[in-house]
């Protein structure tokens, strides 16, 4: 770790990995209670962690059944629960997947309550049986008989045996999911004001922890009802280096990715809206090639800079896992950051050539004129050599930063099915925001077929390959990018301009 008086380096090196509940002294094999044999009236037991670790037990009585909803067969059976704490707190976040058992079967786990604000400690349970359904990999699901099957086929919503009395209809309207709490220990109160909606859209309930952080593994043992599946977050901040355990999960390991950058990088800043980051690091997806990240990022606004870092490498994970065709396993990620004590941006103001006519073949300087944040204008020239492809006519050069050139050549084949090689490719092929880069635009269409570019296709191609358009494996656009030449700076770039030559 290197430290000097203008640049500091901040490593992360971050391990993923996936969980698996399990209960430790259950029997191995625990007996369900099929859904065709539940009835109201039936007496049951919920096992749920109040205080401390430990699971308590809560009675609870079957309500009935509420028909299809969730959905086409997926019911939910309504219970009431019984005892002093769940008459006090009524059903509260923390209680999704308690375990719920009727005769020492196993019925299924909480899932929903009766409204926000109600105390009313009504929930809904969802069948165990239907959980076991969508598990191709579990093979414990006992054998569910032909009659049991078509009699509860059979059942119309809220009605028939064991379906709830048609008073309990109305509570189908006002059933919520239980929020599962997170609890986030030294993260900071802007750090979960910042992420709170995103956590709260993933369904769970983020919780400003107390106290310190612990390599102690869990003493007590898990068992039914054990709060579990917890994420853990290790720091130590004296040597600037973080090691975090997270989920691989498609659906929150982007966000937690930015949360985490986030926390770290904003605990570590002392210098307000004036510092810029350096980023150098990659991302290990098991089976493909690193998805390399190189980028630098500072603010030009009111936005802070760790959060427009932790919201590019949140983009990159979400691109990774949204692909449809294969899921990704994350082995790791390496993310070294260089941090700058000053405001490192510069707008382009001015783009312009000494030539206004050229032929095919003659080299051609690009001046550009950057105004830093409160700083002198810089100029760098970009020498291009005018393709000897280039037809007579307009030649149309774009002068701008790196994000603008990839949306130019990249938004109309956004809604592009990618499979996984392909999203790591071309995230491989993104351009830096710390370059200035000169594009030459041929008046030929271009062809993108996943993340391959096919520039200047003459119109016989085109017809050929037109019936790949229908499939969306193929996104021309109206000019071709023949050629590009960038430059480094020292400075996230922003802006864009267009210069005119005529090629005879």
């Amino acid at each position: 770790m290197r430290f000097d008086r203008a640049v500091r380096s901040i490593s992360f090196l971050i391990f993923l990995f996936s969980f698996q509940s399990f209960a430790q002294g259950a029997p191995s094999r625990t007996e369900i209670l099929p859904l065709s044999q539940v009835r109201p009236g039936m007496q049951g037991v919920a096992y749920t962690v109040f205080q401390g670790t430990k699971p308590e037990p809560m009675a609870l009585e079957v309500l009935g059944i509420l028909r299809n909803a969730l959905g086409p067969k997926n019911d939910l059976i309504l219970i009431r629960l019984q005892g002093e704490k769940p008459d006090y707190t009524g059903v509260v976040a923390g209680m999704s997947g308690s375990p719920v058992y009727v005769d020492g079967k196993l019925l299924g786990a909480l899932s929903y309550r009766i409204g926000v604000f109600t105390k009313e400690p009504i929930a809904g349970v969802t069948p165990i049986e239907q959980m076991l359904e969508i598990n191709e990999l579990d093979r414990t699901l006992p054998a569910i008989t032909a009659a049991d099957r078509n009699d509860t086929n059979a059942k119309d919503s809220m009605s028939g045996a064991g379906t709830a009395p048609p008073a309990f209809e109305s509570y189908a309207r006002t059933l919520t999911p239980i929020g599962a709490p997170l609890v986030f220990n030294g993260f900071s109160e802007e750090t979960l004001r910042r992420f709170g909606p995103q956590i709260a859209s993933a369904g769970l309930l983020p919780v400003m922890g107390i106290g310190t952080t612990s390599d102690a593994k869990q003493p007590e043992p898990i068992e039914p009802g054990s709060s579990v599946g917890t994420v853990n977050f290790r720091g130590g901040a004296k040597d600037r280096q973080f090691h975090y355990e997270m989920l691989n999960s498609p659906r929150l390991t982007p966000l937690v990715m930015m949360i985490t950058v986030f926390n770290a990088l904003q605990s570590l800043n002392e210098h307000g809206e004036n510092v810029s980051y350096r980023l150098n690091g990659a991302i290990t997806v098991k089976g493909f090639p690193k998805v390399t990240m190189q980028n630098m990022y500072a603010s030009a606004d009111a936005i802070p800079t760790p959060f427009l870092a932790a919201l590019g490498i949140g983009e990159k994970f979400s691109r990774i896992y949204n692909n449809l065709y294969q899921e990704p396993q994350i082995d790791g990620v390496e993310m070294n950051f260089e941090q700058i004590q000053d405001r490192r941006v510069a707008n382009l103001e001015l783009a312009r050539t000494s030539v206004v006519e050229a032929r095919p073949g003659d080299l051609v300087t690009i001046e550009a004129v950057l105004r830093p944040y409160r700083g002198e204008r810089v100029v760098r020239r970009i020498p291009v050599r005018i393709p000897m492809s280039a037809a007579r006519g307009t030649l149309r050069i774009l002068v701008s930063d790196g994000d603008t050139l990839d949306r130019v050549r990249k938004a109309p084949a956004l809604n592009r099915k990618l499979d996984l090689a392909a999203t790591i490719a071309a995230l491989n092929k993104d351009r830096t925001n710390s370059r200035l880069y000169v594009s030459l635009l041929d008046q030929n269409p271009q062809a993108l077929v996943e993340d391959k570019v096919l520039p200047t296709l003459p119109l016989s191609v085109m017809n050929v390959m037109d019936g790949l358009r229908g499939t969306q494996d193929m996104v021309v656009l109206n000019e071709s990018a023949v050629q590009e030449s960038s430059v480094a700076l020292d400075f996230v770039v922003s802006g864009a301009q267009v210069i005119t030559i005529t090629i005879k």
